[in-house]
């Protein structure tokens, strides 16, 4: 007996993914203390401060160091901003609990030079947060993947599976760190700079924090006078 070709099936979308979007208060002086970060990263022949990552990554591009909200000031000041601004509104809005805490767990700014990419990856924590600090046009896109589906090829549009986020300079997208993300090649000759930051809910303030750091060097902390100490880097 030949199996049928015919069967009721019944579909149920359990969960659904979100993303929400900020515009950054002050964005104009953030976006002025951030590139003068990365031209800090883009000069370390001119001085002896750096907190480049040189490990394998899913970002082809410079980045600096993941706890860098504890290295620049500037980071910490802005990842402040979006932990006790930002993310308790979305907690509000979607009607959560509020957590005891919201813990910061990495911090880093990326800096994609021309041909430099993200491929797909994905952070692993209840929340991402993409700041696009300098987004001139060709420099590259942040597209979102599902990351199951895309394992199968929908018929005649491949890149269904697909989402791009519209990457405004000054605006900052919050995510689930469990979707699978990348950037796309920057193709021009501009820096396209994006900060970017994990974090995790904490519900009770007697937890243990993980120690999530890396300790395969020392922790340099950035003088608050360093730019004035060493100018521009060709600003």
């Amino acid at each position: 007996m030949k199996p049928s070709n015919h069967y009721n099936i019944t579909k149920t979308d359990i969960f659904t993914q979100s993303i929400w979007q900020f515009d950054m208060p002050n964005h104009k002086q953030w976006k002025k203390k951030l590139e003068d970060i990365a031209l800090v990263e883009l000069n370390t022949d001119k001085h002896n401060f750096s907190n480049q990552r040189t490990s394998a990554c899913n970002v082809k591009a410079k980045r600096t160091d993941w706890r860098s909200h504890h290295i620049y000031p500037a980071i910490g000041e802005v990842a402040k901003i979006i932990r006790d601004n930002m993310l308790p509104a979305v907690i509000k809005s979607e009607n959560w609990d509020m957590p005891d805490e919201l813990f910061v767990c990495h911090s880093w700014l990326n800096i994609y030079e021309k041909d430099t990419y993200a491929i797909p990856h994905t952070h692993g924590t209840i929340f991402s947060c993409v700041y696009f600090v300098k987004v001139p046009d060709n420099t590259g896109n942040l597209f979102l993947h599902d990351r199951y589906a895309s394992k199968i090829k929908i018929k005649g549009n491949w890149e269904q599976n697909d989402v791009q986020i519209n990457a405004k300079e000054g605006s900052v997208v919050v995510f689930n760190g469990d979707v699978m993300h990348s950037v796309t090649p920057n193709t021009s000759d501009d820096l396209r700079i994006s900060l970017a930051l994990n974090l995790e809910p904490r519900y009770t303030t007697k937890e243990i924090h993980k120690d999530m750091s890396y300790k395969e060097k020392p922790l340099d902390v950035l003088d608050q006078n360093f730019f004035e100490k060493t100018g521009k880097f060709g600003r």
